[in-house]
């Protein structure tokens, strides 16, 4: 975690905020285990608020600022701890063990749909030891989905606001990087996977990292990344929902957030979220591809998807479009979209998904 960044951002305590309901209730960096030049590697963060005075760790550098702290890390304890230090012979026959469908299984091809789509350009042929076996990969397609999709939403309106800017569901943090080369400001990426965080988090303090890519079945791939570059400019990953952020007033000049809209348990609530969060003039640049499931997102949460005897006939683009009308368009509208934009995720070598993400831009009133 940066010091500079946190401290400019303001955080405040997402207990006090979202369960108590004293939005002022600042942070601070109460201890510091490990550091390593800007960044906190291990620590504890803490409410000033005498009648709170809720903790909450820093870990691999990554902040974790929920307000139900205790459940997310029972939840996500096997990838917080998870080894760094395991031949990859050893981490294949643990996959083996586990099988298809393991938690372990289910980490990995997460991982390595998300790192290949936004790191496939910066892959180093490195191998850990001469041991370690070479599969002759067959690839379907280019990396960089992801970032095409960043560039067509910011070529769609250009933003008047300047200030830090939040990217949402960053995943493996890529477009946080590349949005943070040309925004002084500080940029912060936010995510509730720990192990996409954690990469991320890495890439920011040594410009390398490993990550499983998926052959077939259980069968992955050692894989190496190196970054030819890393923004200057204040750039960090938090651990955070964007549905109980720990911020209390307007801080982001724009937000970002790629396909998590149907990710989301309230997609609803995320679109509110992101109205409060932004400056007055500000813009959020989204996109959702309405690949619905009850896994993410409680049916009745969902922006179409269902319901098509009604008006909108379960189309979700029409029935968002609808509801920021009802909501009142002289607060946030959508001042630009493209409904079918392509979006693809490498699943393994012989096979991709390919959706068409529908991309929208929301500003805020101006300030008159």
């Amino acid at each position: 975690m940066r010091f500079d960044l946190f401290q400019s951002l303001r955080p405040v305590c997402p207990v006090c905020l979202h369960q108590r309901g004293i939005p002022n209730s600042p942070l601070i960096i109460k201890s510091v285990l490990e550091e390593s030049n800007f960044h906190v590697l291990q620590g504890f963060i803490q409410c000033t608020n005498l009648e709170c005075n809720a903790e909450f760790p820093i870990l691999d550098g990554i902040p974790i600022l929920l307000r139900d702290v205790q459940r997310y890390v029972s939840e996500n304890i096997q990838s917080i701890v998870h080894r760094s230090d395991l031949h990859p012979a050893m981490e294949s026959l643990l996959g083996d063990c586990c099988g298809q469908g393991s938690l372990f299984d289910t980490s990995r091809q997460h991982l390595s749909c998300y790192a290949w789509d936004h790191y496939g350009d910066w892959i180093t042929p490195v191998r850990h030891s001469e041991s370690e076996p070479v599969i002759d990969s067959i690839e379907l397609g280019k990396p960089g989905s992801i970032r095409s999709l960043m560039t067509a939403s910011m070529n769609m309106v250009e933003s008047a606001n300047r200030g830090p800017v939040l990217d949402i569901g960053c995943a493996c943090g890529r477009t946080t990087f590349d949005l943070a080369h040309t925004n002084e400001h500080g940029v912060l990426g936010i995510d509730l996977n720990w192990s996409m965080l954690r990469m991320a988090s890495q890439i920011l303090r040594t410009g390398t990292a490993r990550f499983p890519l998926r052959h077939m079945g259980v069968v992955y791939q050692n894989t190496f990344i190196t970054a030819p570059s890393l923004p200057k400019n204040p750039v960090d990953f938090w651990a955070v929902d964007i549905l109980e952020p720990p911020f209390a007033t307007p801080m982001f000049a724009e937000c970002f957030g790629f396909n998590v809209l149907d990710a989301v348990r309230s997609p609803v609530h995320l679109l509110e979220m992101t109205r409060l969060l932004l400056q007055a003039g500000g813009i959020a640049r989204l996109s959702c591809p309405y690949d619905w499931s009850v896994a993410a997102t409680p049916a009745i949460g969902w922006i179409g998807g269902h319901s098509q005897r009604g008006e909108h006939h379960g189309d979700g683009p029409s029935l968002l479009r609808s509801w920021l009308d009802s909501k009142g368009s002289s607060f946030y509208r959508i001042v630009a979209e493209l409904p079918n934009y392509p979006w693809t995720l490498r699943l393994h070598s012989r096979s991709e998904i390919r959706y068409l993400a529908h991309i929208f831009c929301l500003q805020t009133m101006p300030a008159e």
